[in-house]
């Protein structure tokens, strides 16, 4: 079988079509650059994959392997008020979503902002997660097929060897070009000297130095240097976009300040997704600053990491962090947990498909008013989850006893994040979903590996 790949969003980058580093860094639709990545992965091991730039190209293509006698498919990822209708080509869109009803329109010509005429047109859609898949059936009823395949990422990460608190081993994370911000290195967070303003000693403003050309024979590691961030005691990560108004990642960092104001061997590691960082870490050391003070640890990184990079982050983790509003899959969730690193996150939205008090300390919350994130009108339309604080704050605490704790616990929630994910989202259980939900026997058998 063959598939034509589209990435129907502004993440759309031709110049750099299957690389992580093409999508909009930060943007709403990031993700889908992701996902795309991952299904044309394990697809390519079985089948043909084409990666297109323009759904009208769908329809060649079609015309062409039809020929062969050989069935074509186009998976548009994208929101489905993005996906291409009206092609001859069979289209499939794989969508997430997190919210509570499902866009109807009435702000645009376009009737694709309506996604039930998208849905229609099409037959058939994959959603994310089996939240977004049931709005669709109870919005469609019989007249649209869908299925919750969520992306194949776990077979890419279960082979990180991870580098645990207890493990005893020196953990370093070597970062290249970008921004790094260290709480043990400026200082926030720390108890300040206070002085009466008549007292206070002077301001000493050292010269500019003037600026000038770094001359050819300057070694590369000095103009680009290498940050080495050495981790000891319990490290608690977590990945966000900023931009992302669902990540709510205030409440993330000041809880854990709370939870661990008084624990110097505790470290946040707040990967940033941005594309300025450096505009962004002003708002982020400005909360630093009004939770302060705390001895435990926070790290911002503002640098792009490559898959390795990525990995040896998973490794250093202990623990993996979400506190979001709603989720349509949480790729970063997903692949920590599958190198066995256990969740601090809400089972609500996609996550209530793989959180489960086995591999997660489940922090609570409920349903408040709120607006579709593409709505020009911003009306309330739909639904969100408020997360209550105080549980967050819970969950650090708990998660900290369990890493402190007899090992036995520690290893069964690791097993469990591993296993749970090998189920969730492995190739061998996603290719034979979409095996059966596109009605073809093409793909070949994939090993069940554990």
């Amino acid at each position: 079988m063959s598939f034509l790949l589209y990435l129907g969003s502004s993440a759309r980058n031709p110049e750099a079509a299957g690389r992580r580093a093409g999508a909009p860094v930060g943007e709403a639709e990031y993700s889908y650059r992701f996902l795309l990545d991952a299904y044309r992965d394990m697809l390519a091991e079985t089948e043909t994959v084409i990666e297109i730039d323009d759904p009208a190209q769908a329809d060649r293509y079609h015309v062409h392997f039809t020929a062969l006698g050989e069935p074509c498919t186009l998976l548009a990822f994208c929101p489905p008020n993005l996906a291409p209708v009206g092609l001859a080509c069979p289209t499939v869109c794989l969508f997430a979503w997190e919210f509570t009803t499902l866009p109807t329109g009435g702000w645009s010509k376009d009737p694709r902002e309506d996604w039930r005429h998208v849905f229609l047109a099409h037959g058939r859609s994959i959603a994310m997660s089996e939240f977004a898949a049931a709005q669709v059936r109870a919005a469609m009823g019989d007249y649209c097929e869908v299925a919750a395949i969520p992306a194949p990422v776990y077979d890419a990460w279960a082979s990180v060897e991870p580098r645990r608190m207890t493990d005893g081993q020196a953990r370093v994370l070597r970062i290249g070009a970008g921004v790094v911000r260290d709480t043990r290195l400026t200082g926030i967070g720390q108890t300040a000297p206070f002085w009466p303003l008549r007292d206070a000693p002077a301001l000493q403003i050292p010269p500019v130095p003037p600026l000038t050309v770094p001359p050819a024979h300057v070694p590369d590691a000095l103009l680009h240097p290498v940050h080495e961030i050495v981790f000891d005691g319990m490290v608690f990560t977590t990945i966000f976009a900023p931009k992302d108004g669902r990540k709510n990642w205030r409440d993330l960092v000041s809880a854990f300040i709370w939870a661990f104001r008084d624990t110097a061997d505790a470290t946040l590691v707040v990967k940033i997704i941005h594309r300025e960082p450096e505009s962004f870490l002003p708002h982020f050391e400005n909360l630093l600053f009004k939770c302060g003070p705390f001895a435990c640890r926070v790290v911002a990184i503002g640098a792009w990491l490559d898959d390795d990079q990525m990995r040896d982050l998973a490794s250093v983790s202990d623990i993996i962090v979400n506190t979001s509003h709603g989720e349509g899959m949480c790729l970063p969730l997903a692949e920590f947990m599958s190198t066995g690193a256990p969740a601090i996150a809400p089972d609500h939205t996609a996550m209530a498909d793989y959180i489960t008090p086995d591999n997660a300390f489940i922090v609570r919350g409920t349903l408040e008013h709120n607006v579709w994130p593409h709505d020009p009108q911003a009306m309330f339309r739909t639904m969100r989850y408020r997360i209550e604080w105080d549980s967050i704050v819970e969950a650090y605490e708990s998660a900290a006893a369990m890493l402190k704790g007899p090992p036995e616990r520690r290893l069964a929630m690791s097993h469990a994040a591993r296993q749970t994910m090998h189920d969730y989202c492995s190739r061998a259980r996603i290719g034979k979903t979409l095996r059966r939900f596109l009605g073809t026997a093409s793909f070949a058998e994939t090993p069940e590996e554990v």
